[in-house]
């Protein structure tokens, strides 16, 4: 019982699904990738209940088996094969074979019907453009909340109408949401992707220039050529995000987001300070901060401003927002100093980002 496959196509299969095996489990079959020879192909499988892969590569195959092989084994004795084909090949002991160019390897193994049952889309999918869906999950991805106690928002929202695509995360403190005008699956609702279905997602993005989509019951599922996820959603409700976003500001400051950027980096440094001061000064905007310890630091910057303008904020909260944004100016909104503070691009970009304020001294 033998597979014989190309390093290169086992390679790619094992990278993308090294990353889903859960390295930190208690239960062993979770950290191992199932092998399966069925036909004229190995399938490459790997769970960590929530979100899984299926990989299919073509393969030489002598009889039908299957095998679970620990993901950190396999990628580095497939990483470092020393021919340009590999040999897999389970044996009786319940060991598996592992042969390239001159080398061998006998390697530890489980049964494989231990192995989780994998979901399967039973419903055609969708093609989304990859640039579009990388760029939404990186413009909002950094910030989902980590606290599981809040599960509902330790993801994104993702929307599709079949037009346009957009995500939307959030975790009390920031609120970020992006969108692309690209086809897509229509949706009737949203669906919340978990943080890790995100970072899968954008990973199988990375292989072409478009992957199919679908939602099929509680999983999304996305395909790229011969690879396909299926992510678990969070079957939760997300809060309404349009509630979160400020209507009508009256007071505004129009900058130039570069050297905003750095003038923040400048105050952080300087002081490590959690808070920063935003307000209207003659010349345009001035930003101050102190801390008791370390000392303070006050810096002018030109800006357009109208209104009123005298609000505190998290800097690494604001500067995170300013680094999606690739407009020369951007637009910073607010209704008064404990209302939310609101970052819109100057222009160019279907983006927005929300602060919460913070009281200062």
């Amino acid at each position: 019982m033998t597979a014989t496959v190309a390093k290169a196509d086992i390679q790619r299969a094992v990278r993308l699904a090294r990353g889903i095996a859960d390295k930190n489990t208690i239960m062993p079959i979770l950290a191992s990738l199932r092998l399966q020879a069925v036909g004229s192909e190995l399938i490459v499988t790997a769970s960590d209940l929530n979100v899984s892969l299926t990989a299919s590569i073509k393969s030489r195959n002598t009889k039908e088996w299957s095998v679970l092989i620990a993901a950190s084994n396999l990628s580095e004795i497939v990483s470092n094969a020393p021919g340009d084909d590999v040999v897999v090949a389970p044996t009786a002991s319940g060991w598996s074979m592992i042969k390239s160019g001159k080398a061998t390897y006998k390697v530890a193994g489980m049964a494989a019907d231990t192995f989780p049952k994998i979901p399967y889309a039973t419903s055609p999918m969708v093609s989304v453009d990859s640039t579009a869906l990388r760029e939404v999950i990186n413009r909002v991805s950094f910030a989902a909340c980590t606290d599981e106690s809040r599960m509902f928002l330790c993801g994104a929202l993702m929307e599709s109408d079949g037009a346009e695509i957009r995500m939307v995360a959030t975790d009390g403190h920031r609120l970020c949401k992006a969108g692309r005008k690209t086809a897509g699956p229509r949706w009737t609702s949203g669906v919340i992707i978990p943080r890790k279905g995100l970072a899968e997602l954008k990973k199988l993005s990375e292989q072409g220039a478009s992957i199919g989509m679908t939602v099929v019951d509680d999983h999304l599922f996305a395909s790229q050529d011969t690879v396909t996820i299926a992510i678990k959603l969070i079957d939760l409700s997300f809060p309404p995000y349009d509630r979160a976003i400020p209507r009508d500001q009256e007071n505004a400051a129009t900058v130039d987001r570069c050297l905003l950027i750095e003038a923040l980096r400048r105050q952080f440094m300087t002081t490590e300070t959690r808070g920063v001061r935003l307000a209207k000064s003659s010349g345009g905007i001035t930003l101050s901060c102190n801390h008791p310890d370390s000392g303070e630091v006050t810096e002018d910057v030109d800006a357009a401003v109208d209104g009123e303008v005298d609000i505190g904020f998290s800097p690494k909260y604001f500067t995170d927002i300013l680094n999606q944004m690739t407009s020369d100016q951007v637009v910073i909104k607010v209704v008064g100093s404990l209302d939310p503070i609101a970052i819109y691009p100057m222009s160019g970009d279907d983006y927005v980002g929300i602060v919460m304020p913070m009281r200062l001294p």
